[in-house]
C-alpha cells in the first residue's frame, strides 16, 4: 500500500518519533518549524503562531497538550502539535525544518492516528488542510460554513450572489479505509 511504502521510506531514513507533554523548552524551534510550513502553504491560514504560544500551551495545558517530535538521528526535524480534550484528540499544527516534499508528512499523519489509539481517544480531529492524505488515513470530510463581508455595503450586496458561483464545492466522497468485521 501507499502508506506502507512511505512508512518504509521514513524507517530507511532513520526517522523516529516520540510523544511528550513537556515541550515548552523547544518553543523557539517548534515555532520556527511551524513557520516553514506556514510560509509554504497556499491553503486556508487561520493565524500566526509565536514561540510564546508553544511555551504557554505546554505550560498551561499540561498533560492535555502533546507534541509528537520527529527525529532523524538526533536532529529534531519536525513536530505535530496535539491537544487532548477528553475523548477527543485534535491535531492542531505541523512544523518541519525544511520545506521539502517527502514522506515525512505521511509518516506524521500515521503517527498521529497511532498516538490517538494509544491515548485512548474515541475521536480524532485532523484539521482543515491536506484533505487527500488525511482521507487516506481514514478522515471523513465535513463541510464548513463561513460568513463573508466586504469592506463596503456596495460589495456586500453582491457577495452572497457571486461567492457560490466562484466557489463550487465538490461533492464529499468519504472513503472507508479500515477493514470491518470481528476477528476471532
Amino acid at each position: 500500500s501507499k502508506l506502507r511504502k512511505h512508512l518504509a521510506i521514513n524507517q530507511a531514513q532513520g526517522i523516529r518519533h516520540e510523544l511528550t507533554s513537556e515541550f515548552h523548552h523547544l518553543a523557539e524551534q517548534l515555532c520556527r518549524q511551524w513557520l516553514v510550513v506556514h510560509h509554504q502553504a497556499d491553503e486556508f491560514a487561520r493565524e500566526k503562531l509565536t514561540p510564546e504560544f508553544y511555551h504557554e500551551l505546554s505550560h498551561q495545558m499540561g498533560e492535555r497538550s502533546k507534541a509528537l517530535l520527529y527525529y532523524k538521528g538526533d536532529e529534531l526535524v519536525g513536530h505535530a502539535l496535539l491537544l487532548q480534550d477528553g475523548e477527543l484528540l485534535r491535531w492542531l499544527y505541523f512544523g518541519r525544518e525544511t520545506a521539502v516534499n517527502d514522506s515525512l508528512y505521511i509518516y506524521v499523519g500515521w503517527s498521529v492516528v497511532h498516538s490517538a489509539i494509544l491515548l485512548g481517544a474515541k475521536q480524532l480531529e485532523l484539521g482543515l488542510t491536506t484533505y487527500p492524505i488525511k482521507q487516506d488515513l481514514g478522515a471523513q470530510l465535513e463541510p464548513i460554513h463561513i460568513a463573508l463581508r466586504g469592506t463596503s455595503n456596495f460589495i456586500n450586496t453582491f457577495v452572497g450572489w457571486f461567492y457560490p458561483l466562484l466557489n463550487r464545492v465538490p461533492p464529499i466522497r468519504n472513503r472507508n479505509v479500515f477493514k470491518t468485521g470481528i476477528r476471532g
